[in-house]
């Protein structure tokens, strides 16, 4: 079993010990009630059955304190299942003993129904072994009576008892059975529940897992609809930005690989807040440059806009900590924005699943932001995103019309448009 599902049963062991214990104890408060208070004269308590209803409590108090302690494994909960099963049979067989009741009737004995209780307390434990193993103590106490009465232990029944019909051999033959069968339909219940149950656990661990590496928005909806729905994906409508330092290998290249690291991961950490901020999601961080998406899971119109605006947040950004860091090195952005239809949803095999972007935007997008390199902007956008923005492209906005032209790897032009003042071509 897998490590953390075992700490989980353990837990829910040691919770179950600690629930049984506690109804014990309620049992034998209102046994010792009962026997205290409701007692006829004519039956006398034993100090044998005085003493096992305080060893049974003893065993209950025993059976708390390892549930609350470090002592505690799970093997511990079947064992204390077979010496409850093994106190009860004692202190019936003693207590009818006492009073002279013959073997035959011991069955009609009212502490005798407890065993029904047993077998439902073991059952709590998401483990068979402890239905099964208070069967199989049962079943070796009523083998040791049989055997008992054979060898006359027990008195005979007086004159005037119930037929055989209603104790003999038979009829305690078929409450044994039945309580067998119980016992067996019980831990039935249990082994599938347990598989119900580790099914589940391992559902969650695996959307859990999931939910570490992805976007907000999609781990929202996996947690809502299972993992299941990352490997159906879907076909959307959705904004793509894409932005890279300019100029990072040259920068890179002069600097400690420690501090560069620090740098560049204080960085995501900003750029990743302010993609957020616009309800966007990061895809990847593909070394220096970051892939976020807008619009997913379902797509939305308003996701042009807000990616317009993360962009336009992003190079604020910038430049506000480049102010911070005086002495250093100041980073520039390129970045590219489009509007189109895309793929989004879990890529790769059974071993290994990755949430991601796919389709033409996504490539739109990158050739985007190659494009600033070359035209002298920072940010450059499709009229496509623009359009399903709602955002006028201004020049006293700071938007400026690039010619149309088609993109590298596509045949049609593309009205495009820039943001920012023009500036030198980035290297």
């Amino acid at each position: 079993m897998d490590p953390t599902l075992r700490r989980l049963f353990e837990q829910e062991e040691r919770q179950a010990q600690r629930i049984a214990s506690l109804v014990r104890l309620g049992t034998l408060a209102v046994l010792w009630a009962l026997l205290e208070f409701g007692r006829p004269p004519e039956l006398r308590l034993e100090a044998v059955e005085q003493g096992g209803l305080l060893l049974y409590g003893g065993v209950t108090l025993v059976s708390l304190a390892l549930a609350r302690s470090s002592l505690f494994r799970p093997w511990q909960g079947p064992l204390l299942a077979v010496v409850d099963v093994a106190c009860l049979m004692a202190v019936t067989v003693v207590g009818a003993y006492g009073l002279g009741v013959p073997l035959a009737q011991i069955g009609a004995l009212p502490p005798v129904q407890l065993a029904y209780l047993l077998l439902a307390l073991a059952a709590m434990r998401y483990t068979p072994a402890a239905a099964l193993m208070v069967a199989a103590t049962a079943a070796l106490g009523l083998a040791a009576l049989a055997l008992g009465s054979g060898r006359g232990w027990f008195p005979e029944a007086p004159p005037g008892a119930p037929p055989a019909v209603v104790f003999g051999p038979f009829a305690n033959t078929m409450r044994a059975l039945l309580f067998l069968m119980t016992a067996g339909v019980v831990a039935l219940a249990v082994l599938r529940g347990r598989r119900v149950l580790l099914r589940a656990i391992a559902e969650a661990h695996h959307a859990a897992n999931l939910s570490r590496t992805l976007p907000p928005q999609v781990a929202r909806l996996v947690g809502e609809r299972g993992a299941a729905v990352l490997e159906e994906g879907r076909h959307i409508q959705a904004a793509v930005l894409f932005a890279d330092i300019r100029g990072f290998t040259t920068l890179s290249e002069g600097m400690d690989p420690a501090a560069l690291g620090r740098l560049l991961s204080a960085y995501r950490s900003r750029q990743r807040r302010v993609i957020e901020g616009h309800g966007g999601a990061v895809d990847k961080f593909i070394g220096d440059a970051v892939l976020a998406v807008f619009g997913i899971p379902d797509g939305r119109p308003e996701a042009a806009a807000a990616a317009v605006a993360a962009a336009r947040d992003l190079l604020a950004m910038t430049e506000a900590w480049n102010a911070e860091r005086p002495g250093e090195p100041p980073l520039r952005l390129g970045i590219g924005v489009h509007w189109g239809g895309l793929f989004a949803g879990a890529v790769g095999d059974d071993e290994r699943l990755e949430f991601t972007v796919l389709g033409d935007a996504v490539n739109v997008t990158q050739r985007l932001e190659q494009l600033t390199k070359t035209a002298g902007a920072p940010l450059i956008a499709s009229a496509a995103a623009l359009e399903a923005g709602g955002i006028a492209p201004d020049p006293q906005c700071g938007w400026r019309p690039l010619p149309s032209q088609p993109l590298r790897g596509r045949g049609e032009a593309l009205a495009l448009y820039a943001f920012g003042a023009a500036e030198g071509p980035a290297p």
